[in-house]
Order: C-alpha cells, then sequence, then structure tokens
C-alpha cells in the first residue's frame, strides 16, 4: 500500500494511502442556498483545484468516492480532469447530500453515511478537511483505508492557536494536530505513506483569504 498525505498550508495537509497492486454547477442552483453556502462551496473547489496540482490520479476509468463531501463540489473540479471517473460523495447531513445532488447530481451519485461506519469500497476515496473535527480520526482513517487502494487525506498542518498547538479543550472548530508523522500508524509491509505540504491561498478565513 502507499499511502500519500498531502500536508497544506496554514494547517493543511495532503495524505496519500496507496495499496501496492501488481460541471461546475450554475450561479443559479448555488444562490438559493445562500451566501454561507456559496463561500462553503468555492472553499471546497478551491481545496480540489489544490489537490489536483499535486495528485496523479490514474487515467482512464476508477471510482472515487469523497468522504464528507459537503456540496460535492470538489468532485466537480476532479471531473473536469478525470471524466472517466466514477464519482460518488457521502456526507452525514441529509441537508448536505442534498446540496450536493442539487449542485452536482450530473456527474456524480450523493449518499448520506457517517464517515465512522462507511461500508462501501472504491479505487480512491478523498477526505478533505473533515478529520481535524473528528475525536476518533484515526479509527475512521484505518477504516477508509481499508476501503480502498489509495486514500487521500487534506488536513491542517501543525496548525496553532495564539502560537499553542490546537487542541480539544481550545473549543474550536478543529481539534486536532497533524505533523508529518500522524499517518505514521498506517504503514505496513504492502503499505506506503508519503506526505506533502501545499500552498492553498485563499481558501482559509472569512471572507476566504488566509493561505
Amino acid at each position: 500500500m502507499a499511502f500519500e498525505a498531502p500536508r497544506g498550508i496554514f494547517g493543511s495537509a495532503i495524505v496519500t494511502f496507496r495499496k501496492d497492486r501488481n460541471g461546475q454547477c450554475s450561479r443559479g442552483a448555488l444562490s438559493q442556498y445562500g451566501e454561507g453556502v456559496s463561500a462553503w462551496d468555492r472553499q471546497i473547489r478551491l481545496f480540489a483545484k489544490y489537490f489536483l496540482r499535486h495528485a496523479r490520479l490514474p487515467r482512464g476509468e476508477f471510482s472515487l468516492l469523497d468522504a464528507g463531501c459537503g456540496t460535492g463540489s470538489a468532485l466537480s473540479e476532479i471531473y473536469r480532469s478525470y471524466p472517466a471517473a466514477l464519482l460518488s460523495g457521502c456526507d452525514l447531513e441529509a441537508e448536505h447530500v442534498d446540496i450536493s445532488t442539487t449542485l452536482n447530481g450530473d456527474i456524480a451519485r450523493f449518499f448520506q453515511c457517517d464517515v465512522t461506519q462507511l461500508q462501501v469500497a472504491a479505487d480512491i476515496i478523498y477526505v478533505s478537511n473533515v478529520l481535524e473535527h473528528l475525536p476518533n480520526w484515526a479509527d475512521i482513517t484505518k477504516n477508509l483505508s481499508a476501503r480502498c487502494q489509495r486514500l487521500y487525506v487534506m488536513v491542517p498542518y501543525r496548525e496553532t492557536v495564539g502560537g499553542e498547538s490546537i487542541r480539544p479543550d481550545m473549543g474550536r472548530d478543529h481539534i486536532n494536530y497533524f505533523t508529518e508523522h500522524s499517518f505514521d500508524f498506517l504503514k505496513a509491509k504492502d503499505t506506503t505513506v508519503a506526505w506533502r505540504v501545499i500552498r492553498t491561498p485563499y481558501s482559509w478565513g472569512h471572507p476566504l483569504m488566509r493561505e
């Protein structure tokens, strides 16, 4: 296996896990959900665009699942570069699945699912800016890695608040602190773990201005 983890800017990282083996939505559709969802959708798209600058996905047909898909628009960006991919997305919130289906149902299928209990499999699983919110992120990662040949994870890299490493007791949305060694527990005889720090300008903050 090869696990490739993206490390991103300001606390964003890409991680990729690999196992060894021998339509842009309309502004009209988006506007019905309000400015908050519009900004969120833009953030999701930006992270996907930065991801695609560094990741090299297979050419030809493959299945890809976006776990914790939000508005589902990361799949729209991926579809542009990999139109032969069989795309799907899941999210815990039914409302998010509805939004994803409205905005991107023409290029992917979406379903409601708790990522902690995911049972479906895909060639590739993409999970972007999800694990930093979840206390049991390591168990979730193990489950996701068991259900794909390649897992891409984007998380904040060495995120700090007031000069201190992020912690659960800070009362923030982000509760987990990630370094280049956070995913070493996935290493095994048939598994490779790799990481990369990437810049993600204008994808953080309100408005989206911070790197």
